[in-house]
């Protein structure tokens, strides 16, 4: 397997093999294919590539059910303190609505395995991955692990009368799974839904949070901004990808194109960018989304005139792909 620059603590492996083992598995049968030792996972120093990680998952949920909820397991036992300065900087947050996007704007470096989004419709906030590009087992695994690490930094943070109207979201429909997940978890199982996301009441992004401290926050920002920085992000492809595009927002970029211009072929880059949890119809959304909304809010420029800046030739199509990432229209934003 191909060893990429996005590089990443070995905890969650090995938090992984751990619980495989549970289920009567060997570090050697976890960790087929990665060319990952188990020594290597006890080296708190070490550092592996996430192409390795998803091997390992895949190896593991192989030879157990799918009601066993791989994910929750792993995910309950990633305590707080497992995310180290991330993780301070979440509870040292002054409300819920703080630590989301902390937690979101510095994903980078903690041991998620997929980036997420904090979008909110109606008296709803959701936590939408992107997973798109994963196979069925690992979005299975990787969303659970995800509403888990959630639920133990909500523990951590606030009460659990809160709890009542969390959901987890997921497109099955299996009511053997979704009881199953709904038990491990402590929470309903919404099944049939668009895609996987935790949610929970939109108020609950006002609370404030026991545990706030500035001065502690400022801290733990600054260290993650240096972490981040030590992890070279700009040398990861779905920045190099960014780049071109932001390089010429008003032409029709194809996956091809981008490839050619980054001298791959679209098979490799498709591959690439896959590894590190994303897709190139995602992140061409995402920056000429993201950029429509800077020049709303910042510039004021009208909403027809930003569709135009970004690449799309009908309003109407901006519209509706703004108003899903964010859920407002453009004009409302601008206002």
């Amino acid at each position: 397997m191909e060893v990429t620059g996005y590089m990443r603590s070995a905890t969650s492996l090995r938090i992984l093999v751990e619980v495989a083992a549970d289920f009567g598995l060997t570090p050697e049968e976890c960790l087929a294919s990665t060319g990952i030792g188990y020594d290597r996972l006890i080296d708190p120093e070490s550092k592996i590539p996430r192409s390795s990680e998803l091997q390992a998952v895949d190896n593991v949920i192989a030879k157990i059910p799918k009601t066993a909820c791989l994910g929750v397991s792993v995910g309950r036992r990633m305590h707080v303190n497992v995310f180290g300065i991330w993780g301070f900087a979440i509870l040292s947050c002054p409300t819920v609505r703080d630590a989301v996007v902390i937690a979101k704007n510095y994903n980078r470096v903690s041991l998620l395995l997929a980036d997420f989004d904090l979008a909110e419709t109606g008296d709803r906030a959701r936590l939408p991955l992107r997973v798109e590009m994963m196979s069925e087992e690992q979005q299975h695994y990787i969303i659970e692990r995800f509403a888990a690490v959630n639920m133990n930094f909500f523990e951590a943070m606030i009460d659990k009368h809160h709890f009542e109207d969390f959901a987890f979201e997921v497109p099955d429909t299996d009511k053997g799974y979704l009881g199953a997940v709904s038990k491990k978890l402590g929470i309903r199982t919404i099944g049939g839904q668009d895609g996987y996301s935790l949610s929970y009441p939109r108020s609950l992004l006002d609370v404030r949070l026991p545990k706030s401290d500035p001065t502690t926050l400022r801290y733990c920002l600054q260290q993650c901004e240096a972490l981040a920085k030590h992890s070279k992000e700009d040398n990861t492809w779905h920045q190099k990808v960014r780049r071109v595009i932001l390089e010429d927002l008003h032409a029709v970029w194809s996956l091809g194109d981008v490839a050619s211009e980054l001298s791959l072929t679209e098979r490799t880059l498709r591959r690439r960018l896959t590894e590190e949890g994303t897709s190139f119809r995602q992140l061409y959304s995402d920056v000429r989304l993201t950029l429509a909304y800077e020049l709303l809010t910042k510039v004021g420029l009208n909403v027809d005139t930003v569709a135009w800046r970004v690449g799309y030739h009908e309003t109407s199509s901006f519209a509706r792909a703004f108003a899903k990432k964010y859920g407002l229209p453009p004009g409302q934003v601008r206002r």
